[in-house]
């Protein structure tokens, strides 16, 4: 199974030595227990990119962020260094838009809300940015919304057509069926 990822076959006692393979990891680099791990593999000791990770951290610290912020932006940006590296990537200053895409559609294929990895992401690439790493501010190339294919599949709208093809699968010899109070509401909100 590859670093960062977690197949749909997994088997429920996997997907608990991967939580405490995370906890024992973070134990063993901060000496604080944090049990709140989403199922991934935990990050590689060492990514290749493992210097620009300690020195985002490092700037973290220095820019005062709560400790349990830097946790999340550590993890997250490990998973994104992970995902470069798997994708080839050699050089920090090589990261564009199609790593971050690639990176994206991993982690929305898993859930569609994924409000604190694109604000880690930000967050990181401000660092990036600002510390001269990266030749352009990717931050502009993150989706705006936190909520990603969400009700995609849900109509806004219901037409009439719809409603009236709902009313007519309304099994009226059915007891919850037959009470005039339920099909009439439904009626009437047409």
């Amino acid at each position: 199974m590859p670093t960062g990822t977690v197949s749909e076959k997994t088997t429920r006692y996997q997907r608990t030595a991967l939580r405490a393979m995370n906890v024992l990891e973070h134990f063993s680099r901060t000496g604080k227990i944090h049990i709140r791990f989403p199922v991934v593999s935990p990050p590689p000791m060492d990514s290749g990119f493992s210097a620009v990770l300690k020195s985002f951290v490092c700037w973290l610290h220095e820019s005062d962020h709560a400790a349990s912020t830097i946790h999340v932006h550590e993890r997250v940006v490990a998973r994104f260094l992970d995902s470069v590296v798997s994708q080839g990537l050699k050089e920090i200053s090589s990261v564009n838009t199609g790593h971050v895409s690639t990176f994206i559609l991993e982690i929305t294929a898993h859930r569609g809300k994924v409000s604190y990895e694109l604000n880690s992401l930000r967050v990181f690439f401000r660092y990036l940015y600002q510390e001269e790493l990266i030749p352009e501010d990717l931050i502009l190339f993150l989706p705006a919304t936190n909520r990603l294919s969400i009700l995609e599949h849900l109509p806004s709208i219901w037409g009439a057509g719809d409603v009236e093809a709902i009313l007519r699968c309304i099994d009226r010899g059915n007891p919850v069926g037959s009470f005039l109070r339920n099909y009439s509401t439904a009626e009437g909100n047409r």
